[in-house]
């Protein structure tokens, strides 16, 4: 919780759900669909379908704003689910009297927000963490019974990368860095890397942008 809260209040209120979901939309002109659901409002139970659709969209966007809190990962992950349910509503107003001019233009702009989408959040999903992540899972390969340390100060890709693809061989912090069963270490703050860079029970393998990963030589590796 106490990361969510390290944004000034401008932050806060540009990571918003309300806010990116409405920017969003803007940008990919999907919330043109908004318009068809203001027409079909009050048919039931489609309206009623809308409405407990999109108010927890709404109470998201109030608790984070009351707590002083924002979204700590991509802004985009949050609101994707609303952004979706929004497409059948804009296809329905584009299938009346619109036509196909403006059913290009939309699709021109969903292509440029997902173009914007994917270099906004290129910080959360690093090529280095994509590498690294392709390393460790040769390493869990050649030895399936390994476990593996990786840095959890902050929140990484990579992380999640090993942990979704090898959750036997993932191993949570805080533990002993040399507990039994550990064969490699992953890390990337220069604190515990200039620690473990003098410690003669490992040997660096890899780097991988800012992470370096050690094997554990008194392991059975």
């Amino acid at each position: 919780m106490n990361d969510a809260r390290q944004f000034s209040f401008r932050q806060i209120m540009r990571k918003n759900p309300l806010v990116e979901f409405t920017v969003s939309n803007i940008v990919s002109l999907n919330l043109i669909g908004g318009l068809a659901i203001w027409r079909i409002r009050n048919e039931r139970p489609l309206g009623i379908v809308i409405l407990t659709s999109f108010t927890p969209l709404l109470i998201a966007s109030v608790v984070l704003l009351l707590t002083g809190s924002s979204q700590t990962g991509p802004s985009w992950r949050m609101i994707a689910v609303w952004s979706i349910l929004l497409v059948p509503f804009t296809a329905r107003l584009l299938s009346g009297s619109f036509g196909k001019p403006l059913t290009m233009l939309i699709l021109g702009a969903f292509l440029f927000d997902t173009a914007r989408i994917q270099r906004n959040s290129a910080w959360a999903f690093p090529e280095s963490d994509r590498q690294a992540g392709i390393y460790l899972n040769s390493l869990v390969a050649a030895h399936p019974d390994t476990k593996i340390l990786i840095e959890s100060s902050q929140y990484f890709y990579l992380n999640i990368q090993v942990a979704s693809q090898h959750p036997k061989s993932f191993v949570k912090n805080p533990a002993p860095m040399l507990a039994p069963g550990i064969g490699y270490l992953v890390f990337q703050t220069a604190e515990y890397k200039n620690s473990l860079n003098t410690n003669p029970g490992l040997r660096k393998l890899e780097d991988f942008g800012p992470w370096s990963i050690y094997s554990v030589l008194h392991s059975r590796l």
